[in-house]
C-alpha cells in the first residue's frame, strides 16, 4: 500500500507507513498516528464510491488500525484481517483500472493487482515460515520488498494519473488540504468529530475535555406495545443525560428534559454506561450521531408530538 499512498501524495502516508515500521519492530504505534489514521476514517465516512482516492485511503488508514491492533474492538466492532482488507483494496483499484480503459475487470487476470497482492502475502507467509529456521529471511524478504518500491510508485503514479485523480485530496474533495482543515471553513467534514471513537479516546487520554455527545438507539421486536421503537439522547460530558426523544409504534413522540416532557417518558438518572458495553447489549442498535441531528429531531418533535420524523 505504501507505494500507492505515496504516489497520491496522500496526507496518511506517513501514519501508514509508521504502523508498518512499528509492526515490524514489535514497537506500540504512537498514539499520535492512531488519531491521524482516525480522524481520516471519520472525516471520509460519507465517502462511497469505491472508486474514489479518498475512499481508498479511508481503507488504507482502516486496515493500519487493524493491522496496529489497538483496542480496535472496543470501538468498531466489525473487524476485518489486514491481509483481506489489503487484498479488497487492490481489488477497488483494479475496478478503477478497468473502467480507466473500458474494459471488464475480468479481463485483468493474471495482471490485476488483487492478485499480485495475493502472491506477495503468499511470498509474505513463506518467509515468515523460513525464519523460523534462518532468521536471515525476514530480512532478506522486507529488503526485497524495498527493492520494489521505486519501481512500484513509478507505475501506479502513472496509473493515478490516468485515472484522473488530482493530488493531494482529501474527504471535503480534490482541494481539500486535509489534515490542515482551517478553522474558518466549519462545513469541513473533519469538524463533524464524534465523540466514542478511538481518536477521541486517545484525544481524552491525552488531556482533552470531555464533550456532550448524542446517540441513537433502536430496539428489537421483543418489547411491550407501550415501549418505543427507538429512543434518541443527549449525553452530557459527565454521561447522563440531558434531553431524551422517544418514538412509538402508533407515531407517538415523547420528549423529556431537565423541566419536564410532554408524556410518561423521564431522563435516566443513572449515568450512560460505556459506549462499547451499551452497544453490546443484546436486542439494541446503538449508533452515535451528530448535534446536528439531534437538534433536527427535538425541534421537529416539540413542534410534531403526534408523528415521528427522520431527517432525510
Amino acid at each position: 500500500m505504501l507505494p500507492l499512498l505515496d504516489a497520491l501524495q496522500s496526507p496518511i502516508e506517513a501514519a501508514v507507513r509508521n504502523v508498518v515500521e512499528a509492526s515490524l519492530s514489535g514497537a506500540p504505534v504512537p498514539d499520535e498516528v492512531l488519531i491521524t489514521l482516525d480522524d481520516y476514517r471519520e472525516a471520509s465516512v460519507d465517502v462511497r464510491d469505491v472508486e474514489s482516492p479518498v475512499y481508498l485511503q479511508s481503507e488504507m488508514a482502516t486496515a493500519a488500525i487493524n493491522a496496529s491492533e489497538a483496542q480496535w474492538p472496543r470501538y468498531y466492532l466489525a473487524t476485518t484481517r489486514a491481509d483481506l482488507s489489503a487484498e479488497s483494496l487492490w481489488q477497488s483499484f483494479d475496478a478503477c483500472l478497468a473502467r480507466a480503459r473500458g474494459v471488464s475487470a475480468l479481463t485483468l487476470s493474471g495482471s490485476a493487482f488483487a492478485q499480485e497482492e495475493r502472491s506477495w502475502q503468499a511470498a509474505d507467509a513463506q518467509a515468515i515460515e523460513r525464519s523460523e529456521t534462518d532468521p536471515s529471511a525476514l530480512s532478506h524478504h522486507l529488503e526485497l520488498l524495498r527493492s520494489k518500491f521505486p519501481e512500484a510508485r513509478r507505475v501506479l503514479a502513472e496509473l493515478v494519473a490516468e485515472f484522473g485523480w488530482k493530488t493531494p485530496s482529501g474527504p471535503c474533495g480534490d482541494s481539500c488540504d486535509w489534515p490542515s482543515c482551517g478553522g474558518e471553513t466549519p462545513e469541513c467534514v473533519r469538524h463533524r468529530r464524534f465523540q466514542q471513537t478511538l481518536a477521541a479516546e486517545l484525544r481524552r487520554r491525552q488531556g482533552a475535555e470531555p464533550k456532550a455527545w448524542f446517540v441513537q438507539v433502536s430496539y428489537s421486536s421483543a418489547r411491550g406495545s407501550d415501549e418505543p421503537f427507538e429512543t434518541i439522547s443527549e449525553i452530557s460530558s459527565e454521561g447522563f443525560e440531558v434531553r431524551k426523544l422517544a418514538y412509538y409504534d402508533d407515531e407517538r413522540v415523547e420528549w423529556a428534559d431537565a423541566s419536564g416532557g410532554n408524556g410518561r417518558l423521564v431522563l435516566d438518572k443513572d449515568p450512560m454506561p460505556p459506549f462499547v458495553e451499551f452497544c453490546a447489549q443484546d436486542g439494541l442498535s446503538v449508533e452515535e450521531i451528530s448535534r446536528q441531528d439531534f437538534e433536527a429531531w427535538w425541534i421537529e418533535a416539540r413542534q410534531n408530538p403526534i408523528r415521528s420524523f427522520f431527517p432525510e
